[in-house]
């Protein structure tokens, strides 16, 4: 297979000069620091004599979408910049990018709000650090340990880690000595030390309608942002988070494809497949069925194992993957991903004290095991006081932080072998924004937020329902809501959770 596809737009940074490959891009950071960055990884740099920017990857500003990168990072260093500066100003931001700020005194770096670039990190090398794109690539370098602890060995050995689609939680690895950076945290390469930076403030909750202006400009400006450098393919499904998009597109629509992925045929994806397909014919939209039935190359399937070390090629989603591949050559992927944060997508039915404990209970994400309650045990000591001093709810920073942080970096990674990717929803303003909305206006099952901003961008694309689901399931739904709104008014159960 062309070797250009061994750690497709991954990157390495380390204080090893010869830890490159014969093609990459290579930047002297310092004397000390050497990054080398696969040729479909974009990088840029800026400096104003004191302070120097590095950008991996892509960065968009919703509210002035012509700005290339290198524009973006040079307008960052108009005036004399602190860190703290610049984390202020990369609030705006969506895409998929890291930022390495150098001074004469530091070397920090830090990543899109949901860490959809990923970062992994090696600091057990004594004076020396490695970090990379993913530990398969960390472990080309240096040959990594596995941890054989035996609370990892019940992670690992456990069907449920495979069925759950190896979802995990904290920051370490199953590898001694690696870590990854979760988000709303920045790595101080120097010295090796994980620092959080947000949440900066209170959260203040400001007026629906404002929030709905400030969403739909934010989703919108994104779109035309990526637009002007790429053309996308955007799926739609019968979901909340897809419509938002379809209908934050409708000034792009020549550079769209429409599509949805499906597994066999339309019959065994009616519900995802009907009612998008009938919607973009009301619109007089083209859409594309993708049936993602093809066996993947044996070569291909190889590949993505080699480049992720978590990669999940028993999924469905690793045929998708080679799908766009075929498919979508040349394009950028955008998906809903991330829009969960503001749906109050995890919530226990009845108020309870959060625990390590409690959180593998409650949380259908994870199959549960000793190790995963201690990791949300040390979570939850470090988020708490966080969430409690800026109005925040831990269990919408449990989906930022963990499940996306997490879980939710390691499709983008698969699927840098064909596509980039881009979601929309993964900007820190829009998601401050989103929780800075009253709880009753992100609630199933009208999601009135979501509802809003769609009649806001584009009112006929409401002209089919959203979010259908199968008579049980949509049963089951109500039942548990109406349950928990119950169980969440009367005081007495409020002050356990």
């Amino acid at each position: 297979m062309d070797k250009n596809f061994l750690f497709r737009r991954q990157f390495i940074l380390s204080s090893n000069s010869e830890h490159t490959f014969e093609n990459w891009v290579k930047i002297n950071l310092d004397k000390n620091m050497f990054l080398s960055v696969h040729p479909d990884l974009e990088v840029v740099q800026s400096t104003n004599g004191e302070v120097q920017l590095t950008l991996l990857g892509y960065a968009v500003n919703p509210f002035e979408p012509s700005k290339s990168n290198q524009q973006i990072l040079d307008s960052m260093l108009e005036n004399p910049i602190t860190f703290d500066e610049l984390i202020r100003k990369s609030e705006p931001l969506g895409g998929r990018w890291i930022i390495i700020y150098k001074n004469k005194n530091s070397l920090l770096l830090f990543n899109d709000p949901c860490s959809n670039r990923p970062v992994y990190y090696h600091t057990e090398l004594g004076n020396d650090i490695l970090c990379g794109s993913d530990p398969a690539i960390l472990n080309y370098f240096v040959k990594l340990e596995k941890d054989n602890s035996p609370e990892i060995a019940e992670v690992l050995n456990n069907p449920g880690f495979e069925i759950k689609e190896k979802a995990w939680i904290g920051s370490s690895t199953i590898f001694k000595g690696v870590s990854h950076l979760i988000p709303n945290h920045f790595l101080d390469i120097r010295y090796h030390h994980v620092t959080r930076f947000w949440p900066r403030q209170p959260i203040e909750n400001i007026d629906f309608n404002v929030a709905v202006d400030t969403c739909a400009e934010i989703l919108k400006g994104s779109l035309t942002a990526i637009s002007k450098r790429h053309k996308l393919a955007i799926a739609v499904t019968a979901g909340w988070d897809s419509r938002v998009l379809l209908a934050a597109s409708k000034d792009i629509l020549n550079d769209v494809t429409y599509f949805v992925s499906v597994k066999g045929t339309e019959k065994d994806n009616f519900h995802e497949v009907l009612v998008p397909k009938k919607l973009l014919k009301k619109l007089d939209l083209p859409f594309y069925v993708q049936k993602c039935n093809v066996e993947i190359e044996p070569e291909f399937k190889k590949m993505i194992e080699n480049n992720v070390a978590t990669s999940r090629t028993y999924l469905q989603k690793a045929k998708n993957i080679y799908k766009y591949h075929l498919d979508f050559d040349g394009m950028i992927n955008v998906n809903g991903n991330v829009s969960e944060i503001g749906r109050l997508c995890i919530r226990p039915i009845v108020p309870t004290k959060i625990s390590g404990e409690s959180l593998v209970k409650l949380n259908i994400f994870y199959y549960g095991g000793n190790y995963f309650v201690n990791q949300f045990n040390q979570w939850i000591d470090e988020i708490k006081i966080h969430c409690e001093q800026n109005n925040l709810n831990i269990y919408d920073m449990l989906y930022w932080e963990q499940r996306m942080g997490n879980w939710g970096s390691i499709y983008p990674a698969e699927l840098d072998i064909a596509i980039d990717q881009f979601s929309p929803f993964n900007n820190r303003l829009l998601l401050t924004t989103m929780l800075s909305v009253k709880e009753k206006y992100r609630k199933y099952p009208n999601y009135k937020l979501h509802y809003k901003i769609i009649q806001k961008l584009w009112p006929e694309t409401l002209q089919e329902p959203i979010g259908i689901q199968p008579f049980k399931s949509h049963i089951k739904l109500k039942v548990k809501h109406f349950i928990s709104d119950f169980m969440y008014a009367i005081p007495i159960l409020k002050k356990t959770v």
